[in-house]
């Protein structure tokens, strides 16, 4: 079983990658999943999305190291 904190993301209008299929995965991991939908976000957040993106990632992180 999984013990490493994993961070799935996702926008909201991703249509290659969509929710559904995220929340899925996120499932099948195991363990401490955290699963981040972002609104109206579109594929590749961290290209498209980085005003949302970055702070996301940044407070999950800072949450596994407390």
């Amino acid at each position: 079983m999984n013990t490493t904190p994993v961070l799935a993301t996702c926008g909201e209008a991703d249509l290659i990658t969509p929710y559904d299929y995220v929340k899925e995965a996120a499932s099948k991991i195991g363990g401490p999943v955290s699963v981040e939908i972002v609104p109206d976000g579109t594929h590749q957040l961290m290209l498209y999305h980085t005003d949302v993106y970055i702070p996301l990632v940044d407070k999950w992180i800072q949450a596994q190291l407390t």
